[in-house]
């Protein structure tokens, strides 16, 4: 040691000057072999990491796969899944059905991604989202093949779950997190119509995901009757006025912007669909729905799901149309004709009795008109009966008076006595 510090002490400056530079070099040289080294084996942890990464993955993870693949510069699209209502799934069962639900939602979702691709749920619960590799896949019917297999019915004893949903993409190049959910916001809106981010397009959710909270939180309630038709003991139907929020249906969606009027009467659809399951009603059903909802392109492919999925025959429906401002008339006939084949009945509510009324009974092949004890009293009534006669038509009284003769006020359907619904069977969840 004393020997190693007397050479050091006698070396000249210049000696003592290039060593320590030297020493420098050396210290650089081995750190930067070390950086390299650590960043080389960072790199290779990385990868394995992501290249073993789980199908279904946490939010988290997700999004480091997500920035890892774009740091490999790989193109991709990402999508959105939707389950709708899952707040009317909420509302009957407890959360660790939901959650098994949602799980199951996950993993047939994550059956047909390609190799490379991720699925993840979003701190939304209802929503999911998925990483999917650039292929040569049409990534609409790709969207498709999604909802089909997030629409899929999840049954266990004492239980069925189906629901719909709703499905939005975008390209790598125009990703964000606030386009994609805005994407999607217009897939609710049309009905769960798989959309794609479109730039051109003005997308807002703020709006939406205000309102959809409000919706989560409102009260359903249905008021029901048994209908009578004349000369016939044996038929049997119900006819529904459904109240939300302790309003009538046509006065809450006067409260709603059009635009949201589809989704949320879908929505009440659903939930009338599976309260008649659950009490076991097996008669023709009084369905309301806004003629605007009929303007959808996927009207019928949707409300036809919901039906089928809550065990009833589309030939039991009968849709009560509420008049309301269209503009695509061709897709409403194109609706109802299909509707028509599928079996089921087209029927008009009437406020009040102008010429338009006669428009849209002819325009939109109409099989029963619905009337009300003010409009028996309008001095135009016998104009309408008669048409109704003349054109082979239904005519429904909503009345309170169950003592009018249907013969003598030339009417064929007349409602009858209130239905009162048995809450227990409506714990049941199904009819066995």
């Amino acid at each position: 040691m004393n020997l190693q510090i007397n050479t050091l002490m006698n070396m000249s400056p210049v000696q003592r000057t290039l060593l320590v530079v030297a020493s420098l070099i050396f210290i650089g040289v081995a750190i930067y072999f070390l950086i390299n080294w650590y960043k080389k084996t960072r790199t290779i942890d990385k990868k394995n990491k992501m290249m073993t990464m789980n199908l279904v993955v946490k939010k988290k993870p997700f999004m480091e796969y997500l920035e890892y693949k774009k740091e490999q510069q790989e193109p991709f699209n990402i999508f959105m899944v939707k389950i709708n209502s899952l707040y009317q799934l909420e509302k009957i069962y407890p959360d660790h059905i939901v959650r098994m639900y949602l799980s199951r939602i996950a993993k047939e979702l994550s059956v047909y991604l390609p190799f490379g691709g991720k699925v993840a749920q979003t701190e939304k619960r209802d929503t999911f989202i998925l990483y999917y590799p650039k292929t040569n896949e049409d990534m609409y019917e790709v969207g498709e093949r999604f909802k089909a297999l997030a629409s899929k019915t999840y049954q266990k004893p004492d239980m069925k779950v189906t629901k719909g949903a709703s499905v939005a993409f975008i390209e790598d190049t125009d990703f964000s997190l606030d386009r994609v959910s805005s994407t999607l916001a217009s897939s609710r809106r049309n009905l769960g119509l798989t959309t794609k981010y479109d730039e051109s397009i003005t997308h807002d959710s703020s709006d939406f995901e205000l309102l959809e909270d409000k919706i989560k939180q409102s009260n359903m309630l249905v008021k029901s009757w048994h209908v009578n038709k004349n000369l016939d003991g044996n038929y049997r139907e119900i006819y529904n006025d459904v109240v939300i929020n302790q309003t009538t249906f046509k006065q809450f969606f006067d409260k709603v912007p059009v635009v949201d009027h589809s989704w949320i009467n879908m929505d009440a659809i659903e939930w009338l669909l599976k309260h008649h399951y659950d009490h076991h009603v097996y008669s023709a059903i009084d369905i309301p729905v806004l003629l605007s909802t009929l303007e959808k392109i996927n009207f019928t492919e949707v409300f036809e799901h919901l039906v089928l999925a809550n065990s009833f025959l589309m030939q039991q429906m009968i849709l009560s149309i509420k008049i309301t401002n269209v503009t695509h008339e061709e897709r409403i006939i194109k609706n109802i004709l299909m509707l028509n084949e599928l079996g089921v009945k087209i029927s008009l509510e009437i406020n009040s009795l102008n010429q338009e009324v006669y428009a849209f009974i002819q325009k939109y092949h109409i099989e029963r008109l619905e009337i009300d004890d003010a409009l028996m009293n309008d001095e135009s009534i016998s104009e309408l009966l008669y048409f109704a006669k003349v054109n082979h038509l239904e005519v429904l009284l909503k009345t309170n008076n169950k003592n009018r003769n249907m013969t003598e006020l030339n009417i064929t359907h007349m409602t009858g006595s209130n239905i009162v619904f048995n809450a227990e069977n409506g714990k049941k969840r199904g009819r066995k």
